[in-house]
């Protein structure tokens, strides 16, 4: 009896920590299929057929076919597993407090796969598989070098999931259509949000207002970060959703910038650190000690990086060539969001880097005149970057090999973010533009 009530506790905890979206979306598909098991409807009344759409003008059909993945069987599971997963890293990953941005997203997923089904080699009766597909694309994309083991069969890159999946579709003979409209969806979303864009090209796709306050009017999610003008109240609970404190200190010791709550740590302290990454196990026996808090050492990686737990927080430390870059945590944010944030920046490569002054003024010199660059191209610390289009006086970006930089100007300093694969171009702008515009609302 308690075994039961821990296991429906642990049920109900994992539901309730679920993101909003894929939450209501993967209830609402497991309540249709159960609906149908039981005999409610016949799915025919509620599938994408457009001459009763148009001719009977039963609409609801544009909205119910999304919700039906099929009778309950292994590859319903499947299909509820991947919103389960893919769509839940998602929404807590690159998503993560830009529910709006999800929303727009699964909804011009659905819009253009309606419009694809307009077509008669394309049309699909029911485009649940489609839109979940969809997701799995977007999140193959967002996390390209993830590795993955297909049904215990091979481990593969996340980048070639959905079209492994594909082709284990020929194989088993299932049918393709459903799993080429969610590529072809997926694809033309990343495209115009995220590779249109790197090329120069602007965001013609940008979450509509209406879709910003119909979030905000119901609730939905957490609420974005707030400016400065915004009241404090809400600033207070916009603080659980980021680290609690962060910093980038010099191997002496000497502060190169941390955030306001980052705490005052003793010279000791930061010695007892850089003996652990010189000894990799010296502050197992007394703990990692940070401004007097003791936290437990957690696995991390010799040499490079040291991890701490205390109560539901704890710190994440880098190693780089010249500093060490601190991240510290509190619930809800999960120590693999933490990692992911202290080990993973693009911006960690520049602090191993040593500019020469005259590369600076040239890069100064190319937003105050863009185009100074072009012909010689764009140098930092002695390498050289090819100049792609940015946003002139605004941004600059740079493409050397596999890599390349991101440079956003702010009203008082230059924001660099510097990148090799895995990181893609999209993920290192992200990161680098929505830094400068953050200080740039902050006036600095």
């Amino acid at each position: 009896m308690r075994f039961q009530q821990q296991r429906k506790q642990l049920c109900s905890r994992f539901y309730h920590s679920l993101p909003p979206i894929c939450k209501a979306y993967g209830t609402a598909c497991l309540v249709a299929t159960a609906a149908y098991q039981i005999g409610l409807y016949n799915p025919v009344y509620i599938a994408l057929i457009y001459e009763n759409v148009f001719y009977r003008f039963q609409i609801w059909r544009l909205f119910t076919n999304f919700f039906f993945l099929g009778p309950f069987s292994i590859n319903f599971g499947i299909r509820l597993l991947m919103i389960a997963r893919y769509g839940v890293q998602l929404e807590k990953g690159p998503f993560d407090r830009r529910t709006a941005d999800f929303l727009w997203m699964v909804t011009f997923g659905a819009f253009v796969l309606l419009v694809l089904s307009a077509i008669p080699i394309f049309w699909s009766p029911f485009l649940a598989i489609s839109l979940v597909f969809m997701l799995v694309y977007v999140w193959s994309r967002e996390f390209p070098n993830a590795q993955i083991n297909l049904y215990g069969l091979v481990s593969l890159k996340a980048f070639y999931l959905p079209w492994a999946m594909f082709a284990l579709d020929v194989i088993f003979g299932s049918p393709l259509m459903p799993n080429l409209l969610g590529i072809i969806a997926g694809h033309l979303y990343y495209f115009l949000t995220v590779l249109h864009p790197l090329a120069g090209g602007k965001n013609i796709l940008k979450t509509p207002v209406w879709i910003h306050k119909l979030v905000t009017r119901w609730r939905i999610g957490a609420p974005p970060p707030v400016s400065r003008g915004q009241p404090a109240n809400n600033a207070q609970q916009d603080r659980g959703h980021h680290l609690s404190a962060s910093a980038i200190i010099g191997h002496d010791g000497s502060i190169w910038a941390q955030s306001s709550s980052f705490p005052q740590f003793k010279a000791q302290e930061v010695t007892d650190i850089m003996k652990d990454f010189d000894e990799p196990g010296h502050l197992a026996p007394t703990g990692l000690h940070l401004a007097g808090a003791k936290y437990m050492v957690i696995q991390g990686e010799p040499g490079a990086v040291i991890r701490g737990k205390k109560g539901s927080g704890g710190v994440t430390i880098k190693k780089t060539g010249q500093a060490l870059v601190f991240g510290v945590y509190e619930e809800p944010v999960t120590p693999g969001q933490c990692n992911m944030v202290v080990e993973r920046s693009p911006l960690l490569p520049l602090l191993a880097m040593m500019f020469k002054a005259q590369e600076v003024t040239d890069i100064m010199k190319d937003f105050d005149e863009p185009g100074h660059l072009a012909p010689t191209g764009l140098h930092l610390a002695g390498a050289k970057y090819m100049v792609i289009q940015g946003e002139p006086g605004a941004v600059i970006r740079g493409k050397k090999g596999s890599g390349g930089v991101t440079i956003k100007k702010t009203g008082q300093a230059l924001v660099f973010g510097v990148y090799e694969e895995p990181v893609t171009p999209g993920q290192c702008n992200m990161v680098v533009e929505r830094l400068g515009d953050y200080l740039i609302e902050q006036g600095l």
